[in-house]
């Protein structure tokens, strides 16, 4: 089983690549140039890991994936947790994937304004032994999830002032 840890671990890292190194490089455009030794000021820090370990015969795998942004010109910093563990069932052919995502952000300027959310997930998902299917069906349901929180922080943001 810790051969998938690999694989998925892999796998990991390009999806990190993929839908956090290349969105912030994208989001830098709309930065103005300041000069705190990154571009446009904008500063952003990714990671990301897989554990395997075994508890009472049950196998798990653990994700953790860690986005810190800020961009002091505007007084702007947040932090993004999205931690999951799939929990293998003897047949091998399901996982129970629940994860937790932790978002905080941080507004500086006139006033502090502090934004914190924490959504947690469940999904039984379908795998099989072979390993690039069994590590691309866990990160695929890990993107919906993702995709998920960030359309309702967003529909959020689109809003806030009609809320308040």
């Amino acid at each position: 089983m810790f051969w998938k840890q690999k694989e998925c671990d892999k796998k990991l890292v390009d999806y990190v690549q993929e839908h956090y190194k290349k969105w912030s490089n994208l989001q830098t455009i709309n930065y103005p140039e300041v000069h705190i030794k990154s571009p446009n000021g904008l500063r952003s820090e990714h990671c990301s890991s897989v554990y395997a370990y075994n508890e009472e015969d049950i196998f798990y795998l653990f994700f953790i994936i860690c986005c810190d942004r800020s961009y002091l010109k505007n007084f702007h910093a947040s932090t993004w947790r999205s931690s999951w563990t799939a929990q293998f069932f003897v047949d091998n052919d399901h996982v129970l994937l629940s994860g937790t995502i932790d978002i905080s952000l941080t507004y500086f300027e006139d006033a502090n304004i502090n934004f914190k959310t924490s959504k947690c997930f469940e999904k039984k998902v379908r795998v099989n032994r072979d390993v690039d299917m069994f590590s691309s069906n866990i990160l695929s349901a890990i993107n919906e999830y993702e995709n998920y929180i960030l359309y309702d922080l967003n529909n959020f943001f689109t809003n806030i002032s009609y809320y308040t």
